[in-house]
């Protein structure tokens, strides 16, 4: 019926033909697909009939955005201050999701994790400053994000972005003052209160 064959898109199809296609020829046996033209023809009919899919259409956060999230967060608390934070360097940083953030499920991927030891701060003269001397965070002119992934860095040869936006450099600061002096230079940069 329409209902099942709407069930499954035609991507997905071709996708899963791809896997089956793959291991047919990882055990030896020849291409699959190559003496079945009748699959190939099956698969355009049901991309004629499921038609063109709409792509979601992702817009970048633009500063504009950032600021209306901004009105929405009380910064006495902690997860705000990280967001906001994580948020600023993703915008002002051009940097994905991916590159700053990490799932707690995705363990295996740790080496895509910011820590503290991969930011580091500078004044105007381009002296570093100490993430641990909030006395003289005053001084903090720009910073700079070391990435050991990223999508355009298949080879992981690491990356440096540097930022030097004011609403980034002061919602960095405030995230790093309210972190625990304890805190090792190998923990999460970006860490929720209760530890994700």
């Amino acid at each position: 019926t329409n209902s099942n064959r709407s069930a499954l898109k035609h991507s997905s199809i071709k996708s899963y033909l791809s896997g089956l296609v793959s291991l047919h020829e990882e055990i030896g046996y020849s291409r699959l697909l190559d003496h079945m033209p009748l699959v190939s023809r099956i698969c355009t009919g049901i991309k004629r009939e499921q038609g063109a899919t709409n792509k979601r259409i992702r817009l970048p956060i633009t500063p504009g955005m950032l600021k209306q999230f901004k009105s929405h967060l009380s910064f006495k608390l902690h997860n705000h201050a990280m967001l906001y934070a994580a948020m600023c360097c993703g915008v002002f940083g051009l940097m994905r999701v991916g590159e700053f953030t990490l799932n707690n499920d995705k363990r295996d991927e740790i080496d895509r994790l910011l820590t503290l030891k991969q930011i580091t701060l500078y004044s105007s003269n381009q002296s570093i400053v100490s993430i641990h001397h909030h006395s003289s965070f005053h001084l903090v002119s720009c910073f700079s994000i070391q990435l050991n992934v990223s999508k355009t860095d298949p080879w992981r040869r690491g990356d440096t972005i540097t930022i030097g936006n004011k609403e980034a450099i002061d919602a960095v600061l405030y995230y790093i003052c309210r972190l625990h002096p304890c805190n090792d230079m190998n923990d999460p940069l970006f860490q929720c209160l209760n530890g994700s």
